[in-house]
Order: structure tokens, then sequence, then C-alpha cells
């Protein structure tokens, strides 16, 4: 197979006021398209260089900067395609905002992860697969969430039906620059991601990583995987602009749980 050039970003996000939580930070990691660390990782808040930043592009060189990028590297990272892997909720239940608009949901829940209001189709979907996702709206990530999304939305990205997000192209700038969700959770229990981390393993401190710093890393490998080799990973079968997808691998749910 040919190896399309790409860069590939992991990001684990964190809260709004994170550098106030020494176990919880913004964390980003950065892949080339072999799966190969570029720089190196770097973790902190990254609320003040969102909002210094105006556009993507002058983010992209802030991220090859904090990565410690060198110089040949820095001004080839705006110049090729680029997928970014989001470790947050990109977006909230249909329930849940159909509930904000002044309107109950009609369908009768009983269990929790049932509940329209907290979950979205996606996190249904892997709670069905015996895993046990958080919830923006009672888990207290809405502040990840809503940084996440902020990003996104600031610098022009737009959702699409798959729950995969692209940058409004300009004349100048025709590189592809992607953004998805993803999960290190779910991540973790893939057999090929794994294979990915036995290699930095061998190239990197891995081990001594910060779990923050682990966790972007497993986020970059997702967003590899879903431009080198989309087939193995799962998709949704509804329209979710609205909601989001989280994207995982599909051997991650091949052991169905019925409940």
């Amino acid at each position: 197979m040919t190896v399309q050039q790409a860069w590939y970003i992991g990001w684990d996000v964190g809260a709004w006021n994170c550098e106030k939580n020494a176990n919880s930070r913004d964390a980003l990691l950065v892949l080339n398209q072999h799966g190969e660390l570029v720089g190196q990782p770097w973790r902190g808040n990254l609320r003040d260089t969102i909002a210094a930043t105006a556009s993507y592009t002058d983010w992209l060189f802030t991220v090859a900067k904090l990565c410690l990028f060198d110089d040949n590297t820095k001004a080839a990272f705006t110049t090729q395609n680029l997928m970014m892997a989001i470790d947050t909720p990109l977006g909230f239940s249909s329930g849940f905002l159909q509930l904000l608009q002044g309107e109950a949901v009609a369908t009768p829940f009983t269990a929790s992860c049932d509940n329209p209001y907290l979950y979205r189709h996606t996190e249904r979907e892997l709670f069905a697969h015996g895993f046990s996702p958080l919830s923006a709206v009672k888990d207290m990530i809405g502040s990840q969430a809503t940084k996440g999304l902020h990003l996104l939305r600031k610098f022009g990205f737009t959702p699409s039906p798959s729950g995969v997000w692209q940058l409004n192209q300009s004349s100048q700038n025709q590189c592809q620059q992607h953004a998805l969700e993803s999960y290190p959770t779910v991540l973790k229990t893939s057999n090929t991601v794994q294979q990915y981390i036995k290699q930095l393993r061998s190239q990197t401190d891995f081990n001594s990583w910060h779990q923050d710093i682990q966790d972007a890393a497993y986020c970059a490998i997702a967003a590899l995987l879903y431009q080198q080799q989309p087939s193995t990973m799962s998709t949704p079968n509804e329209d979710v602009t609205t909601e989001g997808w989280i994207y995982v691998p599909k051997e991650c749910l091949a052991g169905y749980l019925q409940r």
C-alpha cells in the first residue's frame, strides 16, 4: 500500500482552566505517515494558545513550536494533508439539544446508558459493546467538550454527516485538513493500534510519558488509521452531523455484549 504523505495530530483535551489540575491537562502528539513520532510530545493548557491565534494555519505553526519541530519540519507541517483526532465529545445528544429547545423526548427510558439526554447515539453503541463511555452532561467533561468544539468552530471546521469535521478551504490553502473524535479507552483494546504503540515504545520513552500524552498518542494513531485504513474503522449508519461520532477500529467492537 502506498502511504500518503500526511501528518496526524492527537489531542487529549484538558478543561479550560486545566493549569490548576496537575493530573489532567491538554496533551499534543504528532505522528508522520509511518506512525513515527515527530518532534516531542507537549502537555499544558492550550486555552491561551487558541485565543492568541487567528487561523488554523497559525495554530499549526504554534503546535509545531510547542512540539519542538526542527525548522524544515515546521515549514512542511502546514503544506501537507493533516488529520487530527480529539479525545473529547464533539457534540451533544439530540435529546439534550431538544430539551434545551423546550421539548421533552417521547421515548421512555430507565437505564442510565439509554438516557437520550445524557448519551449520544455513538456512546449508546459503545455501551452495547461492553464499554462505559463518559457523558458530556453528567461526567464533568462539558468543559473539555466546549474547548474542543471552540477550536473547531473558531478556525472554520464544519461537521459532516459521518461525524468527521473538515476545514473550510481557502484559495490559498488546498491541503486537506480534517478532525474527528476518538476515545483512547476503546482504542487500547485494538490489536492494530497496539502494534503502533509497540513501535512507539521501541522509539521513545512511551512508558514514562504522562497518561495525557499516552492518550494523545492513541488518538494520533486513530487519525492515521482513519486516513490510511478507513475500512477498518467503525462508521455511523445514520446522519450524525449534530451529535458527532467516536471513531475506533471495528475490531474493538467485535465482542458484542447483549444487555
